[in-house]
């Protein structure tokens, strides 16, 4: 169902993703846990070829076989419900599944969908994503907004579709979220960027030129030690910090490759 081989994905300078694998079956699901920034939008994104990645992903679906709920729902603010779930329906040739509606407590479907609460807002981006019984589900923080009720609603559906065979990849922070679906759990973490250097400077650096340091995508950390500062970066970083400390009326007294 989908497939990835050595998947690499960088932002800038940044890893966000590297050499990561994943099989995915049908009548199977996988978590995918991590903090923020460790790639798991990311790697939704990639697994629907929507950015530039290195690695190969091999996919046996086709797009009408397909259900996404994005962690921002994307859904269309100015229609109301029942003209959305019409051209959903049209578009992949699906009746709509009135259960659902009912499973998930949506009754007025001709209100606006931009009048909805954030939570009934969710609600209905998982009925739009699994109305039409999709064999491949990406789920992007599908539960964010959803009261208990629908929680249980939703990891009920989610273990129904497995059980009739389609396949499911979802991420969130919270295990129990994952583990009320499947026992497959993947936790990503932070990929590490590249070379480590230590550099020391004629002055401590202030707490401003420290966060300003920070900020760039081309570090991934910056940790102050006894002899210096400890940077996990790139080719680059050398350049970078001289033009840093010429702005700053700043001298690098030492830098070494630590990698």
């Amino acid at each position: 169902m989908l497939n990835m081989v050595n998947l690499s994905v960088k932002r800038g300078h940044k890893a966000v993703l590297d050499d990561f694998n994943l099989s995915l079956v049908p009548g199977s699901g996988l978590g995918l846990v991590g903090a923020n920034g460790s790639g798991k939008t990311t790697l939704l994104l990639a697994a629907l070829d929507l950015l530039a990645y290195e690695g190969s992903i091999t996919r046996s679906y086709i797009p009408n076989q397909l259900g996404v709920v994005w962690q921002d729902r994307a859904l269309p603010l100015n229609t109301t419900i029942d003209r959305w779930l019409n051209y959903l329906a049209a578009l992949f040739q699906s009746p709509i599944d009135n259960a659902l509606f009912e499973r998930f407590n949506i009754e007025n479907t001709k209100i606006p969908i931009r009048s909805m609460s954030g939570g009934e807002m969710q609600k209905l981006a998982i009925v739009s994503a699994f109305f039409h019984n999709p064999k491949l589900l990406i789920l992007d923080e599908p539960t964010v907004g959803l009261d208990e009720a629908s929680r249980m609603e939703f990891h009920s559906l989610c273990r129904e579709r497995i059980s009739s065979g389609a396949a499911i990849l979802v991420t969130s922070h919270q295990n129990s979220d994952i583990l009320a679906i499947t026992s497959k759990i993947t936790h990503l973490s932070q990929a590490q960027d590249g070379p480590r250097f230590l550099f020391s400077t004629s002055r401590p650096l202030s707490d401003a030129e420290l966060s300003s340091l920070k900020s760039e995508n081309i570090f991934s950390s910056i940790t102050e030690t006894e002899n210096g500062y400890v940077v996990q970066s790139n080719e680059s970083a050398f350049q970078y910090l001289a033009e840093f400390a010429l702005k700053n009326n700043l001298q690098i007294t030492s830098y070494a490759d630590l990698s």
